[in-house]
């Protein structure tokens, strides 16, 4: 049955509507030989013009209703793909390659893809915002890469080894570069941010507890110090160790301290200590969000939020960090910036491999908001307008390694 179709007729004797059961009555005070044309319309069916002899339609014999059939409109849908509120979006996926690294380069994609190890055959794939390869490099075999890394002005590099690349797209298509390894270590990766004409940088590496924060002022050419980070904790065990070296490494190092002026102590923590069971790098990150600087603080425990000068506006305390000594929840040492929403994400890698991001507050120092990803030990965590990206591949599975997606808020 059709209900609401609407009915008219020809000569006109009235306009009808039918109900729920589909059908609609109609009276002839006329000529009852004439003929009468019913126009049936709905707005699911293909309008119906059925011309009726009512003499024939009238008979004696047929004593039951008149009977319409119409025919219902045939719709083409497009293909909607139904996504899972649970499962991870794929976003890029080949039965040919992994995917090792990747970095956003704008609203394309850099992939960095091997067939079976990374060091020996492995190419990269330039992806447009639908992720269709719009351009591949197959690197030299003697190109040993490990990884990507984007620095503070959005250029990729290429680590290999014992090489860097810089890597670049034009008109040409993608190309690799060499870079000076030396230039790459020490006017590069030491430079963490830029706002405006300032520059700024750190002296950290990863052999002694302590390190500085400056800013470079490109347009005065002066340097002006932000930032001491010191673990004290980690130092004391440091300058401790020189006690139980033997009487020939201390005299070795007496003698470095003579040949470079750095105290004994000092080397003998860069030199012996780091390599110890006991030795955690420090990690302090610093980031720019707009015309703020905002400096996680882990050693003191504070986060602290300077201008594009390096003077301090404020400061509030953290703890998520600590919850290290909790066997159930390890902060993985890496704080995550949303380059679309400047939001700041702890990782955190909980035994058994659920990884948690947790949203630190910068008003407050407090985690306000958690997600813990699908997979089980993902790697290449990037946070990219509230979705977190990522590669992985099953455990013991003949699976590639593919790059997924999960919103933030999901």
């Amino acid at each position: 049955p059709i209900a609401a179709c609407h009915i008219i007729t020809s000569p006109y004797i009235g306009s009808f509507t039918s109900d729920e059961a589909g059908r609609f009555r109609f009276q002839i005070d006329g000529d009852k030989n004439q003929k009468v044309q019913f126009t049936l319309e709905h707005i699911s069916y293909e309008k119906l013009e059925v011309e009726l002899d009512l003499s024939s339609a009238l008979l004696k014999d047929n004593k039951g209703p008149l009977k319409f059939e119409m025919k219902r409109y045939s719709y083409e849908l497009e293909v909607v793909d139904v996504l899972s509120e649970r499962l991870p979006e794929l976003v890029y996926s080949s039965a040919q390659h992994s995917i090792a690294d990747y970095e956003f380069l704008g609203e394309r994609v850099l992939l960095l893809a091997y067939e079976k190890r990374l060091e020996k055959a492995s190419k990269l794939l330039l992806m447009d915002a639908d992720m269709r390869c719009i351009d591949s490099l197959i690197l030299p075999s003697s190109v040993r890469a490990t990884r990507l890394y984007r620095d503070y002005s959005e250029r990729v590099f290429l680590e290999t080894k014992n090489k860097v690349f810089a890597v670049e797209s034009s008109g040409e298509g993608l190309r690799i570069f060499p870079v000076d390894m030396e230039v790459y270590q020490e006017q590069i990766v030491p430079v963490v941010d830029r706002i405006g004409d300032r520059y700024y940088f750190s002296t950290w590496i990863d052999r002694f507890p302590a390190f500085d924060y400056y800013a470079y002022n490109s347009e005065a050419e002066d340097y002006e110090h932000i930032k001491q980070i010191v673990d004290q904790e980690m130092l004391t065990m440091c300058r401790a160790e020189y006690k139980y070296l033997t009487t020939r490494d201390k005299l070795k190092m007496f003698r470095l301290e003579l040949e470079t002026g750095f105290e004994k102590e000092v080397l003998t923590c860069m030199g012996v200590f780091e390599d110890g069971l006991y030795y955690d790098e420090v990690y302090a990150p610093m980031f720019s969000w707009k015309d703020r600087l905002y400096l996680f603080d882990h050693p003191s425990d504070q986060l602290y939020v300077m201008d594009a000068m390096g003077a301090k506006l404020d400061s509030v305390p953290i703890d998520y960090h600590q919850r290290l000594k909790v066997m159930s929840n390890h902060f993985s040492e890496q704080v995550l910036k949303d380059e679309g929403t400047g939001e700041f994400y702890a990782l955190f890698q909980k035994p058994g491999g659920k990884c948690q991001l947790q949203r630190v507050d910068i008003l407050t120092g407090r985690v306000d908001h958690i997600k813990t990803l699908h997979y089980d030990y993902p790697s290449s965590i990037q946070v990219r307008n509230k979705e977190v990206f990522y590669t992985y591949r099953p455990f013991e599975s003949l699976q590639k390694k593919y790059l997924y997606k999960e919103g933030i808020e999901d």
